[in-house]
């Protein structure tokens, strides 16, 4: 995938949240990592599926 939007969540644990992504039809792209002083993030995607109506 190329391109896109990324938007933020701030929660409590993103641990918790991303265990939480592939049941409901996402990726986890990047798990939990630190970020220093500013704490942890995770990168997940969740990636509609499209079916033609023709």
């Amino acid at each position: 995938m190329i391109g896109g939007t990324i938007v933020y969540f701030g929660v409590e644990d993103c641990a918790v949240e991303e265990s939480r992504i592939e049941a409901s039809g996402g990726q986890v792209i990047k798990p939990k990592m630190s970020i220093g002083e500013f704490g942890f993030v995770c990168v997940c995607a969740w990636i509609p599926k499209v079916t033609c109506l023709d």
